[in-house]
C-alpha cells in the first residue's frame, strides 16, 4: 500500500497534471484533428 501512496499523492497534488494527461490523451486519440491538437496545446 505504501508504494501506491506516492503515485496517488502526486496525482492529487497536481490536478493540472491530471488535466494535462487527459488533454494529451484526447489529442493523441484525435491526432487526425489539427484543431483539437491546437486547442489542447493552447490549454
Amino acid at each position: 500500500m505504501d508504494h501506491l501512496m506516492p503515485a496517488t499523492t502526486e496525482t492529487y497534488r497536481s490536478p493540472s497534471k491530471e488535466c494535462l494527461y487527459s488533454s494529451t490523451n484526447i489529442a493523441v486519440n484525435t491526432s487526425t484533428s489539427t484543431t483539437t491538437t491546437t486547442q489542447t496545446a493552447g490549454n
